[in-house]
């Protein structure tokens, strides 16, 4: 998933900055724009470990592992249900990725 939200500065002391997210596997990546071939992103936010909640119909947090709480605001109600959505299945999906396996066991040949 992709498309603009709001992001609010760490302090809070500037005005809501438009930014364009890219929902890519574990990491949610902004950008001052529709990003091409060889932008870098701004930053990203790693999902793994992160928890995501709901504020009102547009705004959500991301709590990351750092600690830090990332103020994020869709352009709208519709918007804002479909990034929780994503947001939701693309943490549970890299928690799944990296939870360790158990190993196989294997039953001794008798022979």
């Amino acid at each position: 998933m992709e498309g603009y939200l709001l992001k609010q500065s760490p302090a809070g002391l500037k005005p809501w900055q438009k930014r364009y997210f890219v929902l890519s596997g574990g990491d949610l990546l902004y950008f001052k724009a529709p990003p091409s071939a060889s932008t870098e992103s701004k930053g990203a936010i790693a999902l793994l470990s992160a928890k995501v909640r709901q504020v009102d119909e547009k705004a959500f947090d991301i709590l990351d592992s750092g600690g830090r709480v990332w103020n994020l605001k869709a352009l709208n109600a519709v918007e804002g249900s479909r990034w929780l959505q994503a947001l939701a299945a693309a943490s549970s999906a890299a928690a799944r990725a990296a939870a360790p396996t158990a190993p196989l066991l294997s039953t001794p040949r008798r022979g």
